[in-house]
């Protein structure tokens, strides 16, 4: 008779285990809310109202879309979800993030090797499939969605500065654009679910460190967006 010998299972296999459990999770839970979308009509009504209404007054807030104020309102569709989670944007910045998690040594429980830099990557990609999802979801149901950037029309520098940074916070519905917390909302909860499944264990600092550095690097991103100084782009900026 022979005896396979396996290795033991560590706590830090474990955690990892759990990691991947939540992103399965995350992709799982995305799937069935497209699935659940199919069924609906994506088209807006001919008499919908269209983004950017109002612009001259919106603008000054940031609430207008002062890029383009034809373009009408449609539901997230699965395939933009899939491109705005795991797209080249949202991978490298999620790398990003990680790189900068392995510099400053957060988990301190991670190696500070390879395998270190593995699971801080895996970290970073959990918490942004769990954020788009929250967001995905609650866009079916309250109907406002993250939006495709656009560049802004406006001339100067600090009205353009101000437009990309707020960027997390700006939100298409069928009445035009507008302010939410969804996008931190998601951001902060996904990163607060992801610390339970690191070697510290659940940390409500750690947590907020994580959505709130999510947070920045979204707004960075969109800055980079705005003030692309060349005609050809990297595709999903």
């Amino acid at each position: 008779m022979l005896f396979v010998l396996r290795p033991a299972r560590t706590d830090h296999t474990r955690k990892h285990d759990n990691l991947r459990i939540v992103l399965g999770s995350g992709l799982l839970l995305a799937l069935s809310l497209a699935t659940a979308a199919g069924a609906q009509r994506l088209g807006s009504a001919p008499g919908d109202t269209l983004i950017g209404a109002d612009s001259t007054t919106l603008a000054r807030a940031g609430l207008a879309n002062r890029a383009d104020s034809s373009v009408r309102y449609q539901p997230e569709s699965f395939a933009h979800f899939a491109m705005h989670t795991f797209g080249p944007v949202p991978l490298l910045r999620s790398s990003a993030m990680a790189a900068f998690d392995q510099w400053r040594r957060q988990p301190d429980d991670w190696f500070e090797n390879k395998r270190g830099l593995r699971d801080r990557l895996d970290s970073r990609l959990g918490a942004e499939v769990l954020a788009h999802t929250i967001r995905f979801g609650f866009a079916r149901v309250a109907g406002e969605q993250s939006g495709k950037y656009r560049r802004c029309v406006c001339a100067d520098f600090g009205a353009r500065l101000e437009y990309a940074l707020v960027t997390p916070f700006r939100v298409e519905t069928p009445t035009g654009e507008r302010l939410s917390v969804i996008t931190p909302f998601g951001d902060l909860t996904s990163a607060l679910v992801v610390t339970s499944v690191h070697p510290g264990g659940f940390s409500f600092s750690r947590g907020l460190t994580s959505g709130a550095s999510g947070l920045a690097s979204a707004s960075l991103t969109s800055v980079v967006r705005e003030f692309w100084p060349w005609h050809w782009r990297p595709p999903g900026l």
